[in-house]
């Protein structure tokens, strides 16, 4: 398979190399792709998480609590389905704590 990439990108992927984490291009690319795939599969899980969310609310299945308790609650449900988001992924956690992180602290600032 051969990719033709921008500038930017070939920069970038010249860096990451350069960097010594990365033997070669394909590595690089490998890396991306995982990572995108990660993000992919906790951005459905979220989805499907916000889906039976808003399905609970439209019945009157709700609980109020505070920050800190939706925040230990959300977190337990994450790591309680990893196996299930990750689908395997040496980096799954990791992705998934930075994504969830940010999706959270937006969803609590609104």
């Amino acid at each position: 398979m051969t990719i033709t990439l921008p500038p930017a990108l070939d920069a970038l992927i010249a860096r990451k190399m350069s960097s010594g984490l990365y033997v070669d291009t394909t590595e690089v690319v490998r890396e991306a792709l995982r990572q995108m795939e990660s993000r992919e599969s906790a951005l459905n899980w979220l989805r499907q998480e916000a889906a039976v969310g808003f399905d609970q609310l439209d019945r009157g299945e709700s609980v109020e609590m505070n920050r800190d308790v939706f925040k230990n609650h959300f977190r337990n449900r994450r790591q309680a389905t990893c196996p299930s988001v990750c689908s395997g992924l040496d980096d799954c956690y990791r992705v998934r704590q930075r994504f969830y992180s940010d999706s959270l602290e937006s969803l609590l600032t609104r």
